[in-house]
């Protein structure tokens, strides 16, 4: 969970970046209508959402013996953080 929190914190702050140099160069205001900070939190919730969903739906698509071993993976990286 935590890792696809920072990701998808690291997505924002792209996404931000991008939309906020794209409206400095057209409209000279990196802030023009907040546009950069709407987008980029949009991409922060919506990233996090649909990488949370997959990997909870990643596991049911597997066979039983496939989705232990999934399973235990996920609890030793769980443990090291």
């Amino acid at each position: 969970m935590l890792k696809n929190l920072g990701l998808a914190l690291l997505q924002g702050l792209v996404v931000f970046v991008i939309i906020g140099l794209l409206c400095l160069v057209a409209k000279d205001n990196f802030f023009y209508r907040h546009v950069a900070l709407v987008f980029g939190l949009i991409a922060v919730i919506v990233r996090f959402i649909s990488a949370s969903m997959m990997s909870a739906f990643e596991i049911r698509a597997l066979s039983k013996a496939e989705a232990k071993e999934v399973a235990e993976k996920l609890e030793r990286e769980k443990d090291n953080e």
